[in-house]
């Protein structure tokens, strides 16, 4: 269609907010296999600019830029930002500074108005590039990935530029960025924080709410001095004079002046009136005299261009056209000669956002209608979910209909890069959708709101798919998915009433099973009936033992009865939990190991997590953790961060029972790290909290265990969850209770209390009986021996027949109420025994304080074998990196009155953390600097410093680091 010049020379005036399209980013269209076009993301981000472009001015801003370029080289971490109205530089600014640093590590992220609401739009460049770097995709094609996470894209992308000795990333027109781009950019700024990486990044943005809270938030990321802003005004006269007379010879001063005062000293309309010979006497009439001077075809081509809001190829600018190639070269190369358009890298857009926002306004109705549909029949031909979700807006705007793309969005591969807010948007337009709804959209958005956690729209989504479908099995199966959210949102009357109409519907035997696993669960978690969740689980199971059988075993089995087995298994697998019996336990997980095999390999690593569990608590620890780390090391090859943080807090924990605390406070500072990047997204939703603790569990043994302590008693103070709650103050008490028993008999009371009303209030009968368990040993420490004993009492009457595992801690807390109550010979004789259990079991840090409390239960009847035993733990203590058990070991010898250590060799007793303190003291580094290199808190490295001064006999830092100068390392007296 050709379009008639005068529509684009006269000004009806239409907002430009009326443009709303786009959310894919630049797009390369290339002959593919037949007809169909093969669509790939641009490696470059770079603005096309006009090559005649001149830089004058900015100076101090641009050396602005090259100083926080210039620390990140050198290993900082620094961000920039530049604020100014649309015209006044910025992507020059950009531009220049990018021409002047070093090219290697450049990655760009750019925003255009219409892709605000696309899923990594603006980043999708960056991460194109660093998936050519490093010879893989960072952004999966649909067919490669069924549950493509943002947080895999970004831990992906994190891990890529860890292979870049110095990484710049420039950023332009962050208030048109998608929030999924900025959030892309924050996670890898973050990162490289954590690991001490050169990061710079140099965003410019007009004035705006967007690009103030992005800024904001990079400046709690980065200390002070790492974040500088800049503003940009007008030019000044001087600088706006040297411009026009650089970009017009035969302007004399005067001319060029009148010009820098017409433009407002606005670069970019400066250049607009200069290189137009003065032709217009404003920049309106200067936009003017530049369309009319367009043929028909050039003027239809920047419709298009006006309307799309982002760069296009000319081949995809043809085929949106119809046109041929060649018919399409000249339509842009008049459009670069008359100043309206620029041509670059294979792209071709508006010379600039104001003239483009001018145009726009220039277009009739009727025409952006146009445009619009052709725009949306082009992208709806595209398999990407960019392109799909583009094609969305262009209909939207051009009042198409849109059932069919958004059935093909909810259910896509990638969909879940929409995040909630693209959910919303999908949702709000399906409501108007000129009253076109299918079954098929309806289900694919609930589906979508379950895998985004949002477990109020899925309830209510899901229960309206029950509501409208026809057959018995589709409004049974939408009812019980409607039950599980309100069954995820602890919302038990709810979850009860929909599962009652689920099983009205149902006609469907493995759905019946599914129904019977799952109302297991809502009774044994929520209303608290563990026998009648252990019938129906039971039920579930002899169901399913019966469709394996008949089928011939796993292979004969479809994709549904599959799911309805593998419900079936994780509901026993629980209930065998709650149920003290590790065995069948065990041999259940196993089967859903192989069940989950054949649902996908994430599937089948979560169900490795559930099984090691299960070793753990049948004794067989060191199978357990071959699991963890199975399911770790394939969730970390495949960038599966979710299951990758489970895995990983998980092994850690195991290789602290195991006595492996090097290994386990590694991996669990590793894990600590990818889990603060991801919870910079809110996703840590779908990891136990408890789990997330561990880094301080490893602490409590590792280094500072009171600074560990007071960040636990933190913890627990603002977190309003009873069920994380009550896991913290376990950690609280039991840790406490060891160490500190005569201090702080009354918080080990208090929070015990709190732990059991906690349990008691979250519903959880596995949890209630874990804190009675360690209640009795941690209370009868602490002198309080009625209160252990009736703990211990309502665990018994719930476990008459427990596990190995259990049994052994049943018999540590009957150890410390002997102890309690001086009958010192029965605690000898407990303790002995339950220091081979916990050799058998591979408990090696419970063997010394096994060791700890036997030696203890020996001082009141024979010193000198309690000697023995305290040296044994000391020993044992140091081989397995437990400081802090060591240092209890040796305060007790030395209550003993025995000499462990020759004056002077204090500097031996530093933890590993104190060592590495007392080498950065010793260098002059002051509290804050070391707080900064170690990434530990203030009030960390003050505790820290005071226990070296106090261990090292000294006063101050300047003795204490003439004491490092001349120490003598051998300590004397070692414990034999």
């Amino acid at each position: 269609m050709l379009y008639q010049l005068s529509y684009l020379a006269k000004a009806p005036q239409c907002s430009p907010a009326e443009c709303h399209a786009i959310d894919r980013r630049l797009a390369v269209v290339e002959e593919g296999v037949g007809a169909r076009p093969v669509v790939r993301l641009l490696a470059s981000s770079d603005r096309v600019r006009d090559d005649r472009a001149v830089f004058v001015g900015r100076e101090l801003e641009l050396a602005h830029l090259m100083e926080v370029l210039e620390s990140a080289a050198r290993g900082a971490v620094r961000a920039a930002f530049v604020i100014g109205e649309p015209g006044s530089g910025k992507t020059r600014l950009l531009a220049e500074a990018r021409t002047m640093a070093p090219s290697e590590g450049q990655f760009g992220v750019v925003g255009y108005e219409a892709e605000q609401s696309v899923p990594l739009g603006a980043a999708a460049p960056l991460l194109r590039a660093l998936g050519d770097a490093t010879g893989g995709s960072l952004l999966p094609r649909a067919a490669e990935t069924s549950a493509l996470e943002p947080v895999r894209v970004f831990e992906a992308a994190h891990r890529a530029l860890r292979e870049c000795a110095a990484v710049a990333v420039f950023m332009d027109d962050v208030q048109w960025t998608d929030e999924l781009s900025r959030a892309l950019v924050h996670y890898v700024l973050v990162g490289a924080r954590a690991e001490q990486r050169p990061l710079a990044l140099v965003a410019a943005s007009r004035p705006d709410a967007t690009a103030t809270a992005f800024a904001d938030s990079v400046a709690r990321a980065l200390p002070s001095e790492g974040v500088t802003v800049l503003q940009l005004g007008p030019l000044s006269r001087d600088d706006g004079v040297q411009l026009a007379m650089s970009l017009d010879g035969d302007l004399d001063e005067s001319r060029a002046a009148a010009l820098w005062q017409r433009s407002g000293g606005v670069p970019f309309w400066l250049e607009t009136l200069a290189r137009d010979e003065g032709r217009g006497a404003d920049v309106e009439q200067a936009v003017t005299y530049r369309l009319r001077r367009l043929g028909d075809d050039a003027v239809s081509a920047l419709a298009v261009l006006v309307v799309a809001s982002r760069p296009l190829t000319p081949t995809a600018l043809a085929e949106i056209q119809r046109w041929s190639p060649a018919r399409t070269a000249e339509a842009i190369r008049e459009l670069v000669a008359a100043g309206v358009a620029t041509q670059g890298q294979a792209l071709v857009q508006p010379v600039h956002d104001l003239l483009r926002e001018e145009a726009f306004t220039r277009l009739p109705d009727e025409v952006r209608r146009d445009v619009h549909q052709r725009l949306a029949a082009f992208l709806a031909r595209l398999d990407d979910l960019q392109s799909q979700r583009e094609a969305v807006e262009h209909r939207m705007r051009a009042g198409l209909p849109l059932l069919d793309l958004l059935e093909r969005l909810v259910t896509h591969p990638q969909r879940r890069l929409l995040g909630r807010d693209g959910l919303m948007d999908l949702y709000t337009a399906a409501g108007g959708a000129g009253g076109e709804r299918s079954l098929a959209l309806d289900t694919g958005l609930a589906a979508l709101a379950v895998e985004l956690g949002d477990h109020s729209l899925a309830e209510e989504l899901w229960s309206a798919v029950a509501e409208s479908a026809d057959a018995p099995r589709e409004a049974a199966r939408a009812a019980l998915e409607a039950s599980r959210a309100a069954y995820r949102a602890d919302r038990i009357d709810a979850a009860s009433r929909l599962l009652t109409r689920a099983r009205a519907l149902c006609d469907d035997e493995a759905l019946e099973i599914e129904i019977d696993a799952h109302e297991g669960g809502v009774r044994r978690w929520l209303a608290h009936d563990v026998e009648g969740g252990e019938l129906l689980t039971a039920r579930a199971l002899n169901a399913a033992d019966a469709l394996v059988e008949r089928a011939g075993g796993l292979r004969g089995l479809e994709r549904s009865a599959l799911e309805a087995v593998h419900e079936a298994r994780s509901a026993g697998v629980d209930a065998a939990l709650v149920a003290d019996d590790p065995e069948r336990g065990l041999a259940l997980a196993s089967e859903l190991v192989d069940v989950a095999a054949r649902l996908g390999d994430e599937r089948r690593l979560l169900a490795l997590l559930k099984r090691a569990q299960m070793f753990f608590h049948s004794g067989r620890a060191l199978e357990g953790a071959d699991d963890e780390y199975a399911a770790w090391s394939a969730a970390r090859e495949r960038v599966l961060p979710m299951i990758e943080i489970e895995a990983g807090f998980t092994r850690a924990g195991s290789l602290l029972r195991l006595g492996r605390l090097q290994e386990a406070e590694r991996l669990g500072a590793e894990t600590a790290a990818l889990a603060a990047r991801s919870a910079e997204l809110g996703r840590m939703s779908s990891t136990p909290w408890r789990i997330q603790r561990t880094p301080l569990l490893i602490q409590l043994s590792r280094g500072d265990w009171q600074s560990a302590v007071d960040e636990l008693r933190a913890a627990a103070a603002a977190e309003p969850d009873p069920h994380r709650r009550l896991h913290v103050d376990l950690m609280i008490g039991v840790w406490l209770a060891r160490v500190d028993s005569v201090q702080s008999r009354d918080e080990v009371a208090l929070r015990f209390a709190t732990a059991q009303g906690d349990a008691d209030a979250a519903r959880c009968p596995r949890c209630r009986s874990d804190v009675d368990l360690r209640a009795g040993e941690s209370l009868a420490r602490v002198g309080l021996v009625e209160e252990a004993r009736a703990a211990v009492q309502g665990w018994d009457v719930r476990h008459p027949s427990p596990g190995a595992v259990s049994r052994f801690w049943r018999l540590r807390t009957e150890a410390s109420l002997a102890a309690a109550v001086s009958d010192f010979e029965r605690a000898r004789r407990l303790l002995e025994g339950l220091s081979e259990s916990a050799a058998d079991f591979r408990f090696e840090l419970e063997r010394v304080w096994i060791e700890l409390d036997l030696a203890s239960a020996l001082a009141e009847i024979d010193r000198a074998n309690a000697v023995r035993v305290l040296r044994t733990a000391v020993d044992r203590a140091e081989r397995i990196g437990a400081n802090t058990q060591r240092a209890v070991a040796v305060q007790r010898l030395r209550a003993l009155g025995v000499r462990t250590w020759r004056r002077g060799s204090a500097g031996e007793l530093l933890t590993d953390r104190e060592s590495q303190i007392a080498e950065l003291v010793a260098t002059g580094a002051s509290n804050p600097e070391i707080a900064q290199a170690l990434f530990l808190s203030r009030k960390t490295v003050e505790r820290h410093v005071s226990n070296i001064l106090r261990k090292f006999g000294v006063r101050n830092r300047a003795e204490l680091a003439a004491r490092l100068g001349d120490r003598d390392r051998k300590a004397e007296g070692a414990p034999r």
